[in-house]
């Protein structure tokens, strides 16, 4: 079973806040099964014979409590469709700044914030590779927190999360790299049009690199 958690927290990437609360509660689970185990089995208690059939009952009920929490789990999505986020983002260069706005590239005189881009996007990526994403709107905050998992490489698609004292307020297309620079793509409130910029990849509002999931 621990083999077995370890490998589903690494598929999973239970590193945002709401997979760490899941598995905790999963993890008491598991201290309460074992302590049910340890409480039919121990020889200092008086039924010292339990049947096999009973704690295999236990154990039953022990992975209905797995198979329970692992479904509110999702999964990264596939490289292809980081790729083709990658690619389709480049559609986006040029479009109009709105706080709210949520068009897509080929709406004409559509507008799109940092997360209304970044949704957008991986919308489209993910019709073309059959899946969904497990929102229809959400903020870069939640996006950083709930629906990412984090990446210490980055691939090209992937979502750079920025802001300033550690509080996410803006997420980006991360591109490339470009010597000692970062190079990436989003809906800029200054400009207020979607672009590609650069920062010295030691820019502090920098915060962290995430992989979006899927249902």
């Amino acid at each position: 079973w621990k083999i077995y958690l370890s490998n589903k927290a690494t598929f999973l990437g239970v590193e945002s806040r709401r997979e760490i609360v899941q598995c905790l509660v999963w993890l008491k689970a598991k201290v309460l099964l074992m302590k049910a185990i340890f409480d039919c089995c121990c020889p200092a208690k008086e039924e010292v014979l339990v049947s096999a059939k009973h704690i295999l009952r236990l154990l039953v009920i022990f992975s209905s409590l797995l198979v329970s929490c692992a479904s509110e789990f999702h999964c990264p999505v596939a490289d292809v469709v980081v790729s083709d986020a990658y690619q389709i983002s480049f559609k986006y260069v040029g479009m109009g700044y709105k706080w709210g706005g949520q068009d897509f590239w080929h709406t004409e005189e559509g507008t799109v914030d940092c997360s209304g881009l970044a949704i957008n996007i991986y919308k489209e990526a993910c019709e073309l590779h059959g899946c969904k994403l497990p929102f229809e709107d959400t903020t870069s905050s939640d996006l950083h927190y709930r629906y990412t998992i984090p990446v210490s490489d980055p691939s090209p698609g992937d979502l750079i999360f920025m802001g300033d004292d550690g509080q996410v307020s803006h997420v980006a297309i991360f591109h490339r790299y470009v010597e000692d620079r970062i190079e990436f793509l989003d809906a800029y409130s200054i400009s207020a049009l979607v672009g590609i910029r650069q920062y010295p990849a030691s820019d502090t509002r920098f915060i962290s690199f995430g992989r979006m999931i899927k249902k």
